[in-house]
């Protein structure tokens, strides 16, 4: 079996080296040695940085990758408490409904509940609420490649998921667009921070191996954490099942 798993800079640059067999070294001493910086420079390139470093990688190597078996990713969220994800981890087709219940159950007993119920029922003009919840292209659901992508979201240019999902972020925004009050900061406090790892079948092995390497270039020798160092999984409106979850980590 030739997993690619980006827990943590060991996990993925022993995943490299299982899948090319080649030893840990062998990776440590190219990475160490090649500055990516000369390489455009000496060189006419088109490409990103990530697929660079991959193709000079396979040429020092001089080996193409055994065929990746699974891609670990991670979801990121922050929910209540006690969600287990014992349904899997369900495109917003099928969990908006669910998420709703949240933001209901948080605010019950306020005065904001009512307004919120009618915001459901009735909708309200926040731009990406409505795109999000009328469009199932983009209902993922989404997860990273790289662990470390979910505390670098400013850096690499991703969303702060862990901060608050997009879909309830945008709850709150049309809250306060419809009634001059904010209540982002009472939500984000009744909810946890939560990474749920799971894996899929790698479709393209290239897209994987790209960023994984480029994570190890930008870790090990000084680079910055781009948005090359990192690659997003889509669910395409189709839900992680229970049996693919390995583990759900509770961030502190």
């Amino acid at each position: 079996m030739f997993p690619l798993d980006c827990s943590n800079v060991n996990t993925t640059i022993t995943s490299i080296s299982k899948l090319y067999q080649i030893k840990v070294d062998q990776i440590r001493m190219f990475l160490q040695d090649f500055d990516l910086d000369k390489h455009y420079e000496e060189n006419y390139l088109l490409d990103s940085p990530d697929r660079e470093l991959l193709r000079a990688f396979q040429q020092y190597m001089g080996s193409l990758p055994q065929s990746i078996d699974r891609v670990y990713w991670f979801h990121l969220t922050r929910t209540l408490l006690e969600e287990d994800f014992s349904e899997g981890i369900l495109p917003l087709t099928d969990s908006l409904d669910k998420l709703w219940d949240i933001v209901f159950r948080v605010f019950s007993g306020t005065h904001h509940l009512p307004r919120l119920e009618r915001m459901k029922n009735e909708g309200f003009s926040n731009y990406l609420y409505n795109l999000k919840a009328r469009q199932s292209f983009h209902a993922g659901p989404y997860a990273m490649l790289v662990r470390e992508s979910a505390f670098l979201s400013q850096e690499i240019g991703n969303h702060n998921y862990l901060r608050m999902p997009e879909i309830l972020e945008d709850i709150c925004n049309g809250y306060r667009e419809s009634f001059n009050e904010e209540i982002f900061q009472i939500l984000s406090n009744a909810l946890v921070p939560k990474i749920v790892k799971f894996w899929s079948h790698s479709i393209d092995d290239d897209k994987y191996l790209a960023p994984a390497l480029f994570y190890l270039y930008a870790k090990l020798y000084g680079r910055s954490m781009s948005i090359y160092a990192n690659k997003c999984f889509d669910g395409r409106n189709r839900p992680i099942l229970p049996k693919q979850i390995e583990f759900i980590e509770h961030i502190s």
